[in-house]
């Protein structure tokens, strides 16, 4: 499930950046080593991984903090030298196409018999906790409007503390929905199966 989870989220953060074509922004910096250079993605798998703690499942968990490393692929068209804006999934927009694409291939058992609704809640959430982080950087600005506009606006440092907030509250309130209410047995059969809302390991 975690595998296939953050393959498709980076298949999905490449080409939507690809939709900011012809809108270029500052060119990305590759960051000489230092101290914060490890700090900074450490950050990030943090974030994720709080973000999913509420389901109490290892694999959500780790696919969080995962996807929430995995969501700076949207920086390689900027890397080389595309007209591209460097942070497109970073937004808004992102966040609920993610949640939809994902809600829909869970469906479809492409991530191994996961919940849909809780899948897509970590999704989202995972894209919400990477904007937390990148929040308290200095002088941040996300397009957050995406694909509407990708224009940047500045996200103010105090707003890591909703983004973050949103994403865990999120997933706790799909996962005490979903996630632990056993499925009725059919009639005529002895033993339930797995609830709707298991997420398989």
């Amino acid at each position: 499930m975690i595998l296939r989870f953050i393959l498709i989220y980076a298949c999905l953060s490449v080409p939507f950046s690809l939709l900011s074509w012809g809108q270029p922004d500052t060119k990305v910096q590759v960051p000489g080593a230092s101290p914060g250079l490890l700090l900074h993605p450490l950050k990030h798998l943090a974030f994720g991984v709080a973000a999913a703690l509420p389901t109490r499942r290892l694999s959500p968990i780790v696919a969080s903090g995962m996807a929430v490393l995995v969501i700076d692929v949207d920086h390689l068209g900027s890397a080389l030298n595309l007209p591209t804006t460097s942070h497109a999934s970073h937004s808004l927009g992102f966040a609920a196409m993610l949640g939809v694409v994902m809600w829909g291939l869970a469906r479809r058992g492409f991530l191994g018999g996961a919940s849909p609704i809780l899948v897509s809640a970590v999704a989202v959430a995972s894209v919400s906790a990477h904007m937390a982080v990148d929040a308290l950087s200095q002088d941040s600005r996300l397009p957050l409007w995406a694909p509407v506009t990708f224009t940047a606006v500045e996200i103010p440092p105090l707003s890591s503390i909703p983004f973050e907030l949103g994403a865990v509250l999120l997933v706790w309130a799909v996962s005490i929905r979903y996630g632990r209410r056993p499925a009725q047995p059919p009639p005529g059969t002895t033993k339930p199966g797995p609830g709707p809302g298991c997420l398989r390991q």
